[in-house]
């Protein structure tokens, strides 16, 4: 979806009668509309026109989901698709009357031209080799360095998670106050981070934000991402 490109984001309860291989299947649904466009939204009229692209995406979403006997975006979770947490809030912003909308409207000049003008690997590519250096000692303190498969999970979780938490440091420090602020909410709706740290990583995983939070003074944002799920 359009503003994810910002990002380089009811659980089935057993209770679904609709057929689930076909839900399955609907991941790459509707994959040849247009989920991007060719530029961020930056004016009201872009982001009209952008929220009328939605409502097409939403329509062939609808129409493939009602084939597979279901009449909610929410039973895409079961293709552990961030589909439905996107589509919500992607529609909230697209509502005039919404917090989401007016916050994004207020902001939404200033992220496009630092989209415009920035990416991942010129912004962020020095920072995360820095976060992840840092990283090896509180690694190694935890004797986790022989467990590779572990390992493994800890990096998928931290990787981006610090990349978020660049795009957000950075924003916060181009755009006017509230901009960070509003690019985290925006993440913690729509994105999937339960899907990409387990549980079980949890704990390591705070614990290493909190370290390097308090070792090089920088805030670390998306700890709300993650601090609001279960651990184990």
């Amino acid at each position: 979806m359009w503003y994810f490109a910002l990002i380089v984001f009811g659980l089935w309860n057993g209770a679904f009668s609709a057929n689930q291989t076909c839900i399955e299947n609907l991941r790459y649904a509707c994959r040849n509309i247009r989920m991007l466009p060719d530029e961020l939204p930056g004016t009201e009229a872009e982001l009209q026109q952008s929220c009328s692209e939605l409502e097409t995406i939403k329509r062939c979403l609808m129409k493939r989901l009602k084939r597979c006997g279901s009449n909610n975006y929410d039973d895409l979770e079961i293709a552990k698709s961030d589909l439905p947490g996107m589509i919500n809030t992607l529609t909230e912003i697209c509502e005039e009357d919404t917090y989401l909308h007016e916050s994004y409207v207020q902001h939404m000049a200033c992220i496009k031209r630092f989209m415009s003008t920035n990416s991942e690997k010129e912004i962020c590519h020095d920072y995360q080799i820095n976060v992840l250096d840092y990283l090896r000692g509180p690694l190694q303190r935890k004797q986790l360095q022989d467990d590779e498969e572990y390992r493994y999970k800890i990096s998928r979780c931290l990787f981006p998670l610090f990349t978020m938490n660049c795009f957000i440091t950075h924003i916060s420090s181009s755009c006017e106050y509230g901009a960070g602020k509003m690019i985290l909410e925006l993440m913690q709706r729509s994105t999937t981070v339960d899907e990409q740290c387990p549980a079980s990583v949890r704990i390591d995983v705070i614990d290493l934000l909190n370290a390097f939070e308090s070792a090089t003074s920088e805030e670390v944002y998306v700890k709300r991402l993650i601090t609001s799920l279960n651990v184990s």
